[in-house]
């Protein structure tokens, strides 16, 4: 409102929150500590209606939970709404590249939309000490601004007595980088850093372009002589066999995924959107995947002051990577994630069905040694039930895959679950007696071969999700000599049409629906099953 009405614009309080001289008896006070004075003040005028507590919201420290103050400062901003030079601003260059990203769930387009919208001017700088200084040289008044492209460009720049300063500057911080001054290439005037930093959400956003040699046009050993590279730590000099430059660049971007909570919609994601349409005009990433916060079992935010917060390598050491990996997998993306040991404990149990499968499985296999198909043949010898679960596996492929393509992890852990509790609970146990058989006959191996060959489809469509427990599964049950090394190079299973049967599926289904109706009779009856 002052801006509109172009009222004085009046700072009254310094870094320290100490207002200024000039302004009589609050000259030299704190700004917490003025409200008795100015009540007094107005007491004294007869203008004071009234005093008394209220209760109301304000800002403070999330540390030490002090007040903060508001304090009128001179920033840098960016306007998305100067033009880009072909007619339309910046804000319509942004809502037009953003309509080409993929959003895992769908709607999040829509909030990423509504933020480009509406967003404000964005202020880039920050009055701290640490941060990436901003390459803004001013003269005393302020009147010229040049902005520094590169250290190169810092290098020769420099004023005569501190070019030796620039060029070995230790890291391109502060307070180093504030004792390189400038010469104006045009007027020879001699120009200072402005002392702001910068945004941090700068340095993010601009990740897709930092990391893999955007600027270097010409090949980095043409720039700087590796020596002095190694002297700055310059990775590029540490890996020369990498193809630095801007075509490796080109090679890599834009990136196929982005993974982060949906706060980041107007943080890091916006960020690297901004950056990238200012410089290229496209986004830099094809799919974003975005996910809800962590909260407590009884849906508080997790802080250290609540004592409710639990630390990852506590959970990690008391539940084991793998049950943590499951939850999160398990959880909708757009429900924010109660966790806490209990939790923990009810995601161990639903995935100790994979563990009770392996188990039977080498229980039997070490004691008989089969000679198991490294590649499975359905045949006569295949009993309905062999083929029967080897249908259900296909669809469960199927439905991994078609989940995971769309990165929801949510679909695949219910979907694997409701295998495991079929392969569990009624293919294994009315099978047993197949495996208790003394001899190796033809029933047998075929129901060694359907074992091992589901188990093994089993834990490389889970591998993505539990590494550890697939890992040790097909290491010491299931791997042949001539496998590959690893679960993890093992190749994503595809469904075998040829061994779908849907209308055996559903006798199955029909007979397990009579099961489950013959247990709920005898369980209203309290007739116990054995």
């Amino acid at each position: 409102l002052g801006e509109e009405l172009k009222l004085a614009v009046i700072a009254p309080i310094d870094e320290a929150g100490l207002y200024y001289e000039g302004y009589g008896p609050f000259t030299g006070m704190h700004a917490s500590d003025v409200a008795p004075k100015v009540f007094e003040i107005l007491a004294e005028k007869g203008m004071l209606y009234k005093t008394e507590p209220y209760r109301h919201s304000y800002p403070h420290c999330w540390r030490d939970r002090s007040e903060l103050v508001f304090r009128l400062v001179t920033e840098w901003f960016i306007n998305p709404d100067r033009d880009y030079g072909d007619g339309l601003t910046l804000r319509e260059h942004l809502l037009k590249a953003s309509q080409d990203i993929e959003w895992y769930p769908p709607y999040m387009k829509h909030r990423m939309t509504d933020w480009l919208t509406n967003m404000e001017s964005w202020c880039i700088s920050r009055k701290r000490y640490w941060g990436i200084p901003l390459p803004f040289y001013t003269n005393a008044d302020e009147s010229t601004v040049y902005v520094v492209g590169s250290l190169a460009e810092l290098e020769r720049m420099a004023v005569e007595e501190d070019r030796e300063k620039a060029v070995r500057l230790p890291e391109l911080h502060r307070p180093w980088i504030d004792e390189i001054r400038i010469r104006h290439p045009e007027t020879g005037e001699v120009l200072t850093r402005v002392k702001d930093v910068g945004d941090c959400w700068l340095d993010a956003g601009i990740v897709p372009y930092s990391t893999l040699g955007y600027r270097d046009l010409v090949s980095f050993e043409e720039y700087k002589s590796e020596q002095d590279a190694v002297n700055r730590a310059d990775s590029r000099a540490l890996f020369p066999e990498r193809n630095w430059g801007h075509e490796y660049w080109k090679a890599w971007f834009p990136g196929e995924l982005v993974c982060e909570m949906r706060a980041q919609i107007r943080c890091w994601f916006y960020s690297m959107l901004f950056m990238s349409v200012a410089l290229e005009d496209r986004t830099p990433y094809r799919k974003v995947k975005t996910y809800e916060e962590v909260r407590d079992e009884q849906g508080r935010e997790m802080h250290k002051s609540l004592g409710n917060a639990i630390w990852f390598d506590d959970a990690v050491e008391k539940a084991g990577p793998d049950v943590l990996r499951w939850l999160y997998a398990s959880w909708p993306p757009t429900t924010p994630l109660r966790f806490g040991f209990h939790t923990t404990q009810e995601t161990a149990r639903r995935l100790l069905n994979v563990w009770n499968v392996y188990a039977f499985y080498q229980t039997y296999a070490e004691i008989d040694r089969p000679q198991v198909a490294r590649s499975l043949q359905v045949d006569e010898s295949f009993s309905r039930l062999d083929r029967w679960i080897l249908s259900r596996l296909q669809r469960l492929i199927q439905s991994c895959r078609a989940s995971l393509d769309q990165f929801d992890t949510h679909t695949v852990v219910r979907d694997v679950e409701a295998f495991l509790e079929e392969l569990s609970n009624w293919y294994i146990r009315r099978n047993r007696r197949r495996f208790w058989k003394a001899e190796m006959g033809p029933d047998k191996q075929a129901a060694y071969n359907t074992l091992a060959h589901v188990l093994h489809t089993l834990s490389i469509l889970t591998a993505p999700i539990i590494p550890f427990v697939t890992e040790h599964i097909y290491q010491d049950a299931l791997r042949a000599e001539e496998w590959p090394e690893s679960i993890h190079l093992c190749k994503y299973p595809e469904a075998r049409e040829d061994w779908l049967d849907e209308a055996l599926e559903a006798e199955v289904a029909l007979a397990r629906e009579a099961a489950s109706l013959g247990l709920a009779a005898r369980n209203a009856a309290k007739i116990k099953v054995r």
